[in-house]
């Protein structure tokens, strides 16, 4: 099965979005309240502040890089006789470790550029 998920572009765009914004979501505010010393109101507020932008180049980073790297890792673990439910657990196990490594590297830069604009 060489391409297992999504089976056309409305679904790949809705599970792209999906897994971007809990990335983005999640590894923002992390990131962010690890530099401020904690979760608190200001890191959220500095979080939700670079969401838009953060989330732009996450959909584009997994669009060009992570989902075809992704897929191939999913081709690579997984045999055309395999379920469906299965070539998506794996598509999505890919996905979310890779965005996850990727956000954490270009997240760190936007850290400092929401900081600066919010003063």
């Amino acid at each position: 099965m060489e391409e297992c998920m999504p089976r056309n572009g409305k679904e790949g765009l809705i599970y792209g979005g999906v897994i971007c914004a809990l990335t983005c979501i999640c590894m923002a505010t992390m990131s962010i309240s690890i530099h401020m010393g904690g979760v608190s109101r200001e890191a959220i507020v500095t979080s939700l502040k670079a969401f838009p932008l953060v989330f732009i180049i996450a959909m584009i980073l997994e669009l060009f890089i992570v989902g075809k790297i992704a897929g191939k890792l999913v081709n690579v673990f997984s045999s055309p006789t395999d379920s469906f439910n299965a070539h998506i657990l794996f598509k999505t196990f890919f996905t979310v470790i890779g965005m996850s490594v990727i956000m954490t590297i270009v997240g760190g830069s936007f850290i400092k550029w929401v900081q600066y604009g919010s003063h």
